[in-house]
């Protein structure tokens, strides 16, 4: 039987079909696919070189082809965890996937109102 699990952000979060990435810098610089976005923070998967503190920093977010620019939001590390790799795809690839959740901190006026404006986009 499947363990039923509840939802704990009480903002809705939007899944991100591919095409959206984000680069977080604190010294450290990742960059990744936005897997889900709220007001509140995203989820983002990169490539895990493991020898990296993720805390604190400022995360950009951005559409490919030129779509948009959303730079230098504040946001805290929430989460951090290395993501499996089935045995097939371990025998052939050497690198680690990662998933980061990021919470924002506080954004400016411009920064909310483009970040509703990509949310609104993929709802």
């Amino acid at each position: 039987m499947a363990k039923e699990t509840r939802e704990k952000r009480n903002i809705r979060r939007v899944r991100i079909p591919g095409d959206v990435y984000a680069a977080f810098s604190n010294g450290a610089h990742k960059v990744g696919l936005v897997k889900d976005i709220c007001l509140q923070g995203l989820a983002f998967e990169y490539i895990d070189d493991e020898d990296a503190a993720l805390n604190q920093g400022r995360v950009d977010i951005f559409g490919s082809g030129r779509k948009f620019h959303i730079r230098n939001i504040p946001c805290r590390v929430v989460y951090k965890k290395q993501l499996p790799r089935d045995s097939i795809t371990a025998q052939f690839v050497s690198f680690v996937l990662a998933r980061c959740g990021v919470h924002f901190q506080e954004m400016d006026e411009h920064q909310r109102e483009a970040l509703e404006q990509v949310m609104r986009k993929y709802m």
